[in-house]
């Protein structure tokens, strides 16, 4: 199969998963709770992003990546869906349709993106943020020589490290699991899974 025959089928396909995307997106803003909603938009964002990776498709990969980030977050309650979280996901499916829309018109990505990805890390980076504050008892007083700020930052590091050695080993396990070809790819998807809420945590923490 030449290359435009496998872009012409990313494009139908894609189209295909952003409606699955879009109706799930819209039906979760009528049940915030309902995790199998969630579950289906991540699959179908996934899928996406495969695909774009896989064809060079550098903008589209990048956006369905933070919308996966995002996504996972969500998917382990880590932060709630809200009405914020709603319309981040319906903005950037709609970005993702006009830049399969450049494909199908012009064989090139146009839209910009820069503004959702910005909007994304913000969102994702303050949900991190939150989660971690929730988790942490706050100091009600202070010792000689650390202040109420000091003492927070090493529970919050605690709590980093905590997460980083539970995860580092739920990887090792997943990765034990994988199979020899991608025909099962539930272990590559929890492995993923686990991979971008650490990456998610030293990003916030500033871990490079």
């Amino acid at each position: 199969m030449n290359e435009n025959a496998l872009l012409q089928d990313f494009i139908v396909e894609t189209g295909e998963h952003l409606m699955a995307a879009e109706r799930n997106v819209l039906n979760l803003a009528q049940q915030f709770e309902d995790t199998g909603m969630l579950n289906e938009i991540f699959r179908c964002i996934h899928t996406i992003k495969g695909s774009s990776e896989y064809l060079g498709l550098a903008r589209i990969a990048e956006l369905s990546h933070k919308l996966e980030n995002l996504l996972d977050l969500l998917r382990r309650g880590e932060c709630k869906v809200e009405a914020e979280v709603i319309d981040l996901l319906i903005s950037a499916n709609d970005r993702i349709a006009e830049l399969v829309d450049d494909l199908s018109q012009n064989q090139q990505e146009q839209a910009c993106i820069e503004d959702l990805v910005s909007r994304i890390d913000t969102y994702t980076k303050n949900a991190v943020l939150m989660s971690a504050t929730e988790a942490v008892p706050q100091p009600t007083d202070t010792h000689e020589g650390v202040g109420i700020e000091d003492e927070y930052d090493e529970k919050l590091f605690d709590i980093f490290m905590d997460q980083l050695v539970d995860g580092l080993q739920v990887l090792i396990q997943e990765s034990l699991k994988m199979p020899p070809s991608m025909d099962d790819e539930d272990p590559f998807l929890r492995y993923r899974d686990r991979l971008g809420t650490l990456r998610a945590s030293a990003i916030y923490m500033g871990y490079d």
